[in-house]
């Protein structure tokens, strides 16, 4: 298995194959791939199984042991507290952001027309210039180049990641 693109690939391949829940071992570990979302749905909007994999522990350094990290009762405690900052009257008052940040993605997309491209850098931006705006109340990301830069950083740490959770010889510490 060469890169999570690859892994992907062949594990949609294998599901046209075997159906929509594999499972498969690699070592020691066994993994179950679900490709329907409707099964899917019911696992992730489960109270009981929420405990998340051991290979999250490869994001603490970067990330600390918040609600993205923790389990159990600990992530209960922040998912509660974080709860009401997705209540609608509070996420309607996003869409303007929302939308101005799409119209100016929109504009960037314009000038590619015709080229084949990855449009995941342009998203990427547009995410991390929403998540500014609204989560960190930074006003101005029309200019802000730093947005990018950021999403780039992110986007490589996650790679590495990947790695070593893919890689058994980067696992180690």
């Amino acid at each position: 298995l060469k890169s999570p693109h690859h892994i992907f690939k062949r594990t949609i391949k294998l599901s046209f194959k075997f159906g929509r829940v594999i499972r498969a071992w690699a070592g020691w570990r066994l993994f179950v791939f679900i490709m329907d979302p409707t099964e899917a749905e019911v696992i992730l909007n489960s109270h009981v199984h929420i405990e998340k994999s051991d290979d999250y522990h490869f994001f603490r350094p970067w990330l600390g042991n918040g609600i993205l990290i923790s389990s159990g009762d600990k992530w209960r405690t922040h998912r509660k507290l974080i709860a009401p900052t997705f209540h609608m009257n509070i996420l309607k008052s996003f869409v303007p952001t929302f939308s101005e940040n799409s119209k100016r993605v929109v504009e960037k997309l314009k000038l590619e027309v015709g080229k084949e491209i990855d449009c995941h850098g342009y998203m990427s931006e547009t995410t991390v210039n929403i998540l500014l705006e609204t989560a960190m109340g930074y006003g101005d990301t029309k200019n802000n180049k730093n947005g990018i830069k950021y999403a780039m950083a992110v986007m490589r740490m996650c790679d590495i990641i990947h790695q070593r959770q893919v890689l058994l010889w980067y696992r180690i510490n």
